[in-house]
């Protein structure tokens, strides 16, 4: 269902005002945010550097707060971007159609409504609050879309030191054992070395073929 029809709708009964129109774009707005999280949540909670972290003892709730959520944030500012130029493009929809803020207060949209006579006469009237309205939807897009690879890299990064932490702890407390004697340490053995040889892997994906650092 179109979300500005909702809002449309919204304004229609509740009538024009900045109140309003905050409420409208909250109201069609938030559900973008909660799958982003729900599906972000879900797949982080299944990489590597998480499950190093459980296996290293960490509550729940700090890897909650110390895993999850730094790694929630780079797609949820991103998130906030492209939904800041919706919104802007939104409220200037409901301002043009004299749903939005009332004057005296400004808006772009109510300037492209008052100017919309006066084209012929004076185009600027109206030319001027559209180029702002563009300008700024694409200003915000760029920006979105800037972080974007650099958060993948520091996300892959991050698993490659959980897992090197992971596996050497795990790894220097069975050589510390006198001998092994029974097929859990030698398991235990395997299980660390394996968690090695998926960390290097990931640093010669990070890194590159030439050794050069990318991150």
């Amino acid at each position: 269902f179109p979300g500005i029809l909702l809002a449309i709708a919204f304004t229609a009964v509740l009538g024009p005002g900045l109140d309003h129109v905050i409420l409208a774009l909250c109201l069609i707005g938030w559900t973008g945010y909660a799958r982003l999280v729900r599906g972000e949540i879900l797949a982080l909670r299944e990489r590597e550097f998480v499950h190093a972290a459980r296996a290293l003892g960490c509550a729940p709730g700090r890897v909650i707060l110390r895993h999850l959520l730094p790694n929630l944030l780079p797609p949820l500012v991103i998130q906030a971007t492209f939904g800041l130029a919706a919104a802007i493009v939104a409220e200037g929809s409901l301002s043009f159609l004299g749903l939005g803020v009332e004057p005296p207060t400004p808006s772009w949209g109510s300037m492209l409504n008052e100017g919309r006579q006066f084209l012929l006469v004076a185009p600027h009237l109206t030319t001027y609050p559209g180029l702002a309205i563009m300008i700024t939807v694409i200003a915000l897009n760029l920006l979105g879309a800037g972080p974007d690879g650099r958060s993948q890299e520091l996300l892959r990064f991050g698993e490659l030191a959980w897992q090197l932490r992971a596996g050497g702890i795990g790894f220097l407390h069975h050589l510390g054992q006198p001998e092994i004697d029974d097929e859990g340490s030698a398991s235990g053995i395997h299980e660390n070395v394996r968690g090695f040889q998926v960390a290097m892997s990931y640093a010669l994906q990070v890194r590159g073929v030439n050794g050069i650092a990318h991150f």
